[in-house]
């Protein structure tokens, strides 16, 4: 590349590696290696529907499809097809706790575990009917 060296693209690419691994780590550190099984609970999702609703529905609607929202691009909840950051129970509660994209805000620091992982039986529940929690 002219007027760039090759020593300051190596000194960039190892800052930027350093970065990335240090931002995965902290994640890490907060990120469960399975899903809770309340995510699975349909009790858990009638407790969710009400947190979402607090929470969520400003972006992607009471009912989950995104339509109304003029303001926002946000997913809609009941295709995860066509979602770009995952659609198992863990993807969605990362994507809660951290954010997804430019768009979607991380609530790490309003919601606890506990209600992020309700939020995510809701989520599942209003999705297609193979993803909907099953235990009481």
């Amino acid at each position: 590349m002219p007027g760039i060296s090759r020593g300051v693209i190596i000194r960039f690419t190892g800052v930027w590696t350093a970065l990335l691994l240090f931002s995965s780590s902290l994640h890490g550190a907060e990120m469960p290696s399975e899903a809770d099984p309340m995510a699975f609970s349909k009790a858990a999702a009638v407790v969710g529907k009400s947190h979402y609703l607090i929470n969520c529905q400003q972006c992607h609607d009471a009912d989950g499809r995104a339509l109304a929202n003029i303001d926002y691009i946000a997913a809609d909840l009941t295709a995860p097809g066509s979602w770009y950051y995952g659609s198992s129970a863990l993807h969605i509660f990362s994507s809660i706790k951290f954010g997804a994209g430019l768009e979607m805000p991380p609530f790490k620091a309003e919601l606890s575990d506990e209600v992020i992982w309700q939020i995510v039986a809701h989520v599942l529940n209003i999705g297609p009917q193979a993803s909907r929690p099953q235990q009481k």
